[in-house]
């Protein structure tokens, strides 16, 4: 199942790029789901569709990319580089569209068939050394009311607050049956205001209208995006190491674990992978997807494409890279194997 969901990610990548393709004219040789033998194969439309028997990967095989391919039948004119640069640019950029929207719309079906989890103003955790605690809050504490706001929707309620405020806070709460008052000063993280307090999540959840679902979809979705940011950022700052990164068999780990859980909390992870893949392959590095939209922005600059010497050297550059990194990142996750299976209490 966990295969299936991953491949399923990458078949949705590769169906964006086919799409495109065939919207802008460009000829595509092969449109291929899995990787290592054909399996079952066809030809419809000067296509060869293929079933590979492998089904983790996926590609698809665009005329005129490779100048050293043999001649086909699709003219040159539907090759890749005689196409307008707008559809070659869509061509490029599809296939991360279609993991983003993907990754939406997973997390727009998922709130809307389980609905949310409804969160209670019991504290669960109080972390060491926060203003919480250092205000004398503990786990079990019930927060009523913050700077004189009743918290009825923490989600809601309680960041919105805590957000807007300025300086100290009034914390009103409720432990066993003593009801008293702490002031404390949030610390700011990130840019965002955090006092250190984790609540109570309840088992049930509560229903949402298709609107509701549509938002929860669009703040989650925007969420991850900008979380995958920070954490590029993080990591050429050193805030994060490269071991810290999880590759394929960290992943295979985390949505094996979310499957453990149930299936919409494996369907959300399904969700994030893709959302994650569509932000990484359009950053501006060679072999990416964000690399080719690169070089053909300066081709439209330049009013020609660079030389093929110019482009295999870049190309060759970005190929080692990331071959490296993705070796670094195999290794780590072998060897945080067993530590990753004991934190996802596996």
């Amino acid at each position: 199942m966990t295969l299936l969901g991953l491949g399923l990610v990458i078949f949705v990548h590769e169906l964006g790029h086919l799409w495109a393709a065939k919207k802008a004219g460009v000829g595509v040789l092969e449109f291929s789901v899995g990787m290592g033998p054909k399996v079952l194969s066809r030809h419809i439309g000067g296509t060869l569709y293929a079933l590979r028997v492998f089904p983790l990967g996926g590609f698809v095989k665009l005329a005129g990319m490779d100048p050293e391919e043999t001649a086909s039948d699709i003219p040159v004119t539907a090759h890749f580089q005689s196409r307008p640069m707008s559809g070659r640019m869509l061509t490029i950029v599809a296939g991360s569209l279609m993991n983003l929207a993907f990754g939406f719309l997973l997390f727009v079906c998922l709130f809307a068939a389980v609905g949310k989890s409804t969160v209670s103003p019991k504290l669960e955790g109080v972390l060491p050394g926060s203003p919480a605690a250092k205000a004398g809050l503990k786990a079990g504490d019930m927060v009523l009311q913050l700077n004189g706001k009743p918290i009825q929707d923490v989600s809601k309620d309680f960041i919105e607050t805590l957000q807007g405020a300025a300086g100290p806070v009034l914390v009103h709460v409720l432990r066993e049956e003593t009801a008293f008052d702490v002031t404390l000063t949030p610390a700011q993280v990130d840019g965002r205001a955090q006092i250190g307090v984790r609540f109570s999540v309840s088992s049930e959840r509560q229903p949402v209208t298709f609107v509701e679902a549509l938002d929860m979809g669009t703040s989650t979705t925007w969420g991850h995006i900008t979380m995958v940011f920070k954490t590029i950022g993080m990591l050429f700052s050193g805030k994060v190491s490269v071991k810290d990164m999880a590759g394929p068999v960290g992943i295979i780990q985390f949505a094996t674990a979310g499957l453990a859980h149930g299936f919409p909390q494996f369907v959300g992870i399904v969700a994030m992978i893709s959302i994650s893949l569509g932000v990484f392959n359009l950053f501006p590095f060679p072999v990416l997807d964000g690399g080719h939209l690169v070089l053909l922005i300066i081709e439209a600059l330049r009013g020609k494409p660079l030389s093929e010497a110019i482009t295999n050297r870049i190309q060759q550059f970005g190929t080692i890279v990331l071959i490296a990194l993705m070796i670094l990142i195999l290794f780590n996750d072998v060897s945080q194997w067993q530590a990753r299976w004991q934190l996802l209490g596996q």
